[in-house]
Formats: C-alpha cells, structure tokens, sequence
C-alpha cells in the first residue's frame, strides 16, 4: 500500500523535525559567494570608472581652451596695449609706460576734451602717438599768452605742468576731426607743428583707460592730470 500524501490544505502545520530553508528577498536561496539579484547591479569595474574620469577630464579642458580663446579674441578686439614712448606726455605718463587703450571707447560715445588717446601719427608711417583731446569738431582753438582758448575762452589745464608759450591760431576744427596737444608741449609733436593741425577722427585708436606698469602708475586713466605728485618718479 503506497504512503499517504502530506494534507496540502492551508490548515496543515510544518512538520517540527525539518528545518526551513532560509530565503532571498524575491524567493532565492542565496548561495554562499554569489551575489543576491535582491542586493541591486554590480559596481563598475576599476577600468569603466577611469574611462570616465578621463572623459570628464578632456571635456574640462577643451571647455577651459574655448573659453580662453574667446576671451582672447574679445580682449584684442576690445583693448590694446601700449607702450608710451619719449616725454612729450610728461609729467602724466613717463616713457616705457604701459597702458591699455580701449578701442570701443568712441564706439559708444564721443571724444571728450581732456580725454587721452591714442591714435595714427599723421606725420609719420607706421607710427603710434600718445596725446590728449583739447578740441573737437566745429570749435576754434587758439594758444595765446600762455593759456588755450577754445571758442574764446580760456580753458583750464590741470594736466599741464608748465605754461606754454606757443602762439597758434585762431583754427577751426573740421567736423570729424581733434584738435590734440601733448601734456609736456616743449617736447610734443602735435597740432600746433602738423601741416594739417586737425587730426581725422578715423586715425584714433582708442582711449587711454588704464595704467598697468609702473606699479607706482598703477590705475584708471581720468581725463584730468592725476592727483599731485602720484606719477612723479
């Protein structure tokens, strides 16, 4: 006679001498050594995870690179360096000083008496001057007795070290063209010595805006002289 079959209905209770298996999460047996599907994916290996670090890494400096070069590219659109040579701007700016020069400066506004620019010499090929604005477009300028008068009034010259003495004048300022001296007029190559006094607008470089070298020289350029004595050697 074949052995009865254990009672499958829920009532049935677990026969005390067999021990239960112990189970996984999602039904399994877990096997010593092997790795549960419950515990979740296995860790990236140690060459998956140095791939991407140097992905991340090569991304990192062709962005840094590309950004340089933009920023390269809007400084010398927007700015020049420029080293002042001789003494005709003296006492303000000395010789072998750098400044920056801001090409934009007349893009979106208009010359200034007083400003300092630097532009195309008019009397020399491939040559560069450094001067400061005393006239612009549709004034006359007249140097008399020591003082400038423009439109005749004498102006006021904080810049100036010394009076000058030059006569010159009356002149009329074209439209579109300045009418610029240098700071130290005893050595300055300037309108008052052109054959044509006025200088056309579209020689102008830019605006001097900043002194970077000498350390003691170090700071934004005003369109008036500097405070006394700061540019003294």
């Amino acid at each position: 006679m074949e052995d009865a079959l254990p009672d499958p209905s829920p009532d049935a209770q677990p026969d005390p001498n067999v021990t239960p298996l112990p189970a996984g999460g999602d039904g399994f047996v877990p096997v010593d050594g092997v790795q549960s599907s419950a515990d979740g994916p296995a860790a990236p290996s140690m060459g998956r995870r140095v791939g991407r670090a140097v992905t991340v890494l090569v991304r990192d400096i062709v962005e840094a690179v590309v950004l340089a070069g933009v920023l390269f590219f809007v400084l010398q659109f927007a700015l020049q360096s420029t080293i002042v040579e001789g003494t005709s701007m003296e006492p303000n700016f000395y010789d072998d000083e750098w400044v920056m020069v801001n090409k934009l400066a007349y893009r979106f506004g208009e010359p200034q008496r007083g400003d300092v620019i630097v532009f195309h010499a008019p009397d020399g090929p491939k040559k560069d001057y450094i001067k400061r604005i005393i006239a612009v477009g549709g004034e006359t300028v007249q140097l008399s007795s020591g003082a400038v008068f423009v439109d005749g009034v004498p102006i006021d010259e904080p810049w100036l070290p010394a009076a000058d003495t030059t006569a010159f004048g009356p002149y009329e300022v074209p439209d579109g063209q300045l009418f610029v001296l240098g700071d130290n007029r005893a050595a300055s190559s300037d309108s008052r010595l052109w054959p044509v006094p006025g200088l056309d607008a579209g020689r102008v470089v830019g605006k001097v805006w900043l002194s970077v070298w000498p350390r003691r020289a170090w700071g934004i350029v005003p369109s008036d002289a500097p405070p006394a004595g700061r540019r003294k050697r």
